[in-house]
Formats: C-alpha cells, structure tokens, sequence
C-alpha cells in the first residue's frame, strides 16, 4: 500500500486485469484431388489460431532520493490526456505533462491508473497426414509462430521521472509459442 492508513485509496484494478481477450482456432482439412495423385494430394490440413488481448495495467511511481520515503506515485493532473499526441510503440506512450510530483506525502494518481500495449499473435500449421497401410499414417507437420513477425512490446517505464519512463524497451515473450518472434517448427510422427 501506498498509506497504510488508507487502503482504499489503492482500490483499483489488479496487476494482471486484461480487460478484453480474443482467441480463435481453425482447422480445414483441403479436398483431395484426382485419383491418380491421391496419396500427394490426401490429407493435407491448415490449421490457425490468432490471439489478441489489451494491454495490461501500469503502476506509475515517482523516484525521489530520499531512502525513507519509499515508494510513491506521482499527482495526476486530472483533465489531461495520459496517451500522447504521436502514440507509437515503442515510443513515448504516456504523456508527461498528464502527471506530476507529489505535492503531498502520497501521489494523488490511482494504482494501476494506466494501460500497456495490446498484445496479438497469428499462427499458422500446415499438416499433411499419409496412410502408409491399414494401421500405420506418416504425419508430417510444419508449425509457424507469430508468421507476421508482429513485435509484441511489454509493458513500458512506469516511473515518471525517470529516463525510461512511457518506453517499452523489450518485448513480450517466452522461447517457444505465446509472444516470441517468428518461429518455425518442424515435426514427424508415427501413428499405429
């Protein structure tokens, strides 16, 4: 808490609030041509999903050099815009002249008052599956992360008077899947 003798003034939405998510998945199974190329031509599948969600809340601070005040959050000039003018990621987000040093013992802006990046990821698979006999289908699969290779930004400096402050410096990611950059994956398997 900001003043432990006034939770409330913290009441706000939680660090990990994502107010709106998207996510959809297809698959579609490609008719088969003539007889005579029918094992090239069977079994091919294209598989989708894309994902989309908003940005996710921003505790804002303001650094001052004084190690008994702890951690603070800046004035909020109520009335003027938080985004600026030109927003652009992974640029200035956050308007500067929207907030202010705190007049008082404890800023005067919400917890969480402002919003990160959104946040989106197409995939794609191909999938081409063939009955080597009765019992026995060869499935080769080619899977391909995030195929725009769309930069997904994380969320940028919370403190206002700092030099990172409404930048975002790195992105969202993991090493495989959800939020990195284009990846492509290959995979072969048996099925008996």
């Amino acid at each position: 808490y900001q003043n432990p003798y006034d939770i409330q003034s913290d009441f706000s939405p939680g660090d990990i609030d994502i107010r709106n998510s998207f996510s959809v998945g297809a698959v579609y199974s490609l008719p088969q041509s003539t007889e005579r190329f029918r094992r090239l031509t069977s079994g091919w599948q294209v598989t989708a999903i894309v994902q989309g969600r908003t940005g996710s809340p921003v505790n804002l601070g303001w650094s001052e050099n004084n190690p008994f005040t702890g951690s603070l959050r800046p004035d909020c000039n109520f009335g003027v815009p938080t985004r600026v003018a030109n927003y652009h990621l992974p640029g200035p987000q956050y308007n500067v002249a929207a907030f202010s040093a705190p007049a008082g013992n404890f800023g005067t802006c919400p917890r969480n008052y402002v919003r990160g990046p959104g946040f989106i990821q197409p995939d794609l698979g191909l999938v081409k599956n063939t009955k080597l006999g009765d019992r026995l289908t060869w499935e080769f699969r080619g899977e391909f992360f995030d195929i725009v290779n769309h930069p997904n930004f994380s969320n940028p400096g919370s403190t206002v008077n700092g030099f990172s402050f409404g930048t975002s410096y790195a992105t969202v990611g993991n090493l495989v899947g959800l939020g990195t950059s284009r990846q492509v994956q290959l995979s072969t398997k048996l099925i008996f």
